[in-house]
């Protein structure tokens, strides 16, 4: 017959020590939670700001592709525009435009035509000079 003993040590059930030194506290836990949410908040402050970057390279861009539009117009015109400043709006990829024309004469029959276009109601989103003859 074999005697086995039972040793009381103040071990679990498990063998393992109760010495409260196992796992994490409540104040860890929420001190960690207070990191990862200041992790999350930063990272989706920047997908706000990705987006509205995005945003605005866009209708810069469309902005550019209107400018040469109206550029390719006027120098394909056998008639250059009139001398003065004159504005209108046109409509490209879905949105309407604003733009401004300044005519001025220049020497030797050129004339010097600043074009200007922006969303209504906005600022300025591309500019552009030109130079041609009067006729």
């Amino acid at each position: 017959m074999v005697k086995m003993r039972m040793l009381v040590t103040g071990e679990g059930a498990t063998g393992e020590r109760a010495t409260g030194e196992d796992g994490f506290t409540l104040i860890e836990l929420l001190v960690a939670l207070a990191v990862f949410s200041l992790g999350a908040l930063a990272l989706v402050r920047l997908d706000s700001a990705t987006a509205r970057t995005t945003a605005a390279i866009e209708a810069r861009d469309l902005a550019r592709i209107e400018l040469g539009n109206l550029a390719a117009e006027l120098m394909t015109d056998p008639r250059a525009p009139s001398i003065g400043t004159e504005t209108g709006e046109s409509g490209n990829a879905g949105r309407r435009w604003r733009w401004t024309r300044r005519t001025e004469p220049l020497e030797r029959d050129l004339v010097r035509i600043d074009l200007t276009v922006a969303e209504p109601g906005g600022q300025a989103l591309a500019v552009q000079t030109l130079v041609r003859p009067l006729e």
